[in-house]
């Protein structure tokens, strides 16, 4: 069970300083490529544009799959640190304001699976809101609410309409709906077509074991 773990970490950390990188790169050249152009190529300016979103989507796909690998516990990382990272990680990808306000010591009063599927609810709202719902703006909090603990996501984005089960917004509704579930969490969305979306979930750490 330990050296498949540690595979599984070492698998991570090479996809990360491999492959990514090689996107990363890849996409760096598309840019270089583009800059080249003369102003009436619009077609290939359109053509590379896609590309290299195509290429940002495929890196945050992998980053998620990366962060997915590695378990919660075996991360020398604080909650804190791990949503930081993330949302720094997103401004790479694509440009959007960031702001993260979250209390350490009621999220260490959180499980490590309660951690991780946060986490993990967490890039996939992100995710979300980045690539579907075009957000600019993305603030993340972290609070006390009686005795439970609520964590909010809010961005600016186009919004959409939770009750139409239009599965085009790929929200991935009911993945969401279901690691919550599996923590014990109440998942709330409230949105509305261009008035953004604000993921609420609420965590009750006293029922919380390591």
């Amino acid at each position: 069970l330990t050296q498949s773990l540690h595979e599984k970490v070492r698998l991570g950390r090479d996809l990360h300083d491999g492959v990514i990188q090689s996107l990363y790169a890849a996409g760096m050249r598309l840019a270089s490529i583009k800059s080249r152009l003369n102003l009436d190529q619009g077609d290939v300016t359109a053509t590379l544009d896609q590309s290299r979103a195509a290429l940002n989507e495929t890196i945050l796909d992998l980053r998620n799959f990366i962060n997915g690998l590695e378990p919660e516990a075996h991360k020398q990382q604080s909650f804190t640190e791990a949503v930081a990272n993330l949302l720094e990680f997103a401004q790479e990808i694509q440009s959007v304001k960031t702001t993260c306000q979250i209390d350490e010591e009621l999220a260490s009063r959180l499980s490590i699976s309660q951690r991780a599927n946060v986490l993990q609810i967490t890039r996939e709202t992100v995710s979300n809101a980045l690539r579907h719902g075009e957000a600019t703006e993305l603030a993340v909090t972290l609070q006390a609410k009686g005795p439970m603990v609520e964590y909010v996501i809010r961005d600016n984005g186009r919004g959409f309409d939770p009750k139409s089960g239009d599965s085009k917004n790929g929200l991935g509704l009911e993945n969401l709906t279901n690691r919550a579930r599996d923590i014990g969490a109440e998942l709330f969305i409230d949105s509305q077509p261009g008035q953004g979306t604000e993921m609420r979930l609420t965590l009750n750490p006293s029922s919380a074991t390591t």
